[in-house]
């Protein structure tokens, strides 16, 4: 009866694993590796509100490694310290925005639990693309607040070749940020993105719009 016995200690301890740990896929982006601790995306996004969470902030390395998105009850970092003089005229000539199509990615949509631990059954993985915010200035640039991109929305072009808006900012939103850090991109820093890939016909072409006003910066077209 031994045998049956670790046989059946075996099965139950196997049912207790809810997911495979997260592996490092080591992509190359167009000026560096980025080491991506993830999982694999299993799905496309079908949510009409399109989030930019945020996986890292800082220089530019040789390899950069990211993980989980950035949130308060997780990491202390990154430290924003106040930066009253940043500039929020943002454009083409200050903010580069590049989304790398050669790469599918996963982007990992997050349930928290009451102890702010991420569920894991809950837990969506969606294909998406890797989305790479650049301060090419020399002044410090203001990009919102929460820890996702809070600025940026989604533009296709139309049949007429205009650019229309399909998606609202994340500033458009009734949230109360009211202790929420604010986030700034010092010159030559780099910030990771992930954008989630729609599933639509037909195709039409898009681009990403970051800013507010009249102060705007775009991404290349894909």
């Amino acid at each position: 009866m031994r045998p049956v016995y670790c046989m059946l200690l075996f099965l139950l301890s196997g049912s207790c694993i809810q997911a495979p740990p997260p592996t490092v896929k080591y992509l190359l982006v167009k000026h560096f590796t980025l080491a991506d601790t993830t999982r694999i995306a299993t799905e496309y996004f079908t949510r009409s509100n399109i989030e930019f969470p945020i996986f890292y902030i800082g220089p530019v390395k040789d390899t950069v490694f990211i993980g989980r998105q950035y949130r308060r009850e997780r990491i202390l970092k990154p430290k924003w310290p106040p930066v009253f003089a940043a500039s929020r005229a943002w454009s083409d000539k200050n903010l580069k925005i590049e989304v790398d199509t050669s790469l599918i990615v996963d982007c990992p949509l997050e349930y928290l639990r009451e102890n702010s631990t991420v569920n894991e059954d809950s837990t969506h993985h969606y294909y998406a693309y890797p989305l790479i915010i650049q301060n090419i200035s020399d002044s410090i640039l203001f990009m919102g607040r929460t820890f996702e991109v809070y600025l940026m929305h989604v533009e296709i072009r139309n049949q007429q070749g205009h650019w229309i808006k399909v998606s609202r900012k994340l500033a458009e939103y009734p949230l109360c940020i009211t202790g929420e850090p604010s986030i700034y991109l010092r010159p030559k820093e780099i910030m990771i993105s992930k954008f989630r890939l729609i599933k639509c016909y037909p195709r039409v072409e898009r681009r990403l719009a970051f800013g507010w006003g009249d102060h705007h910066s775009y991404s290349n077209t894909f």
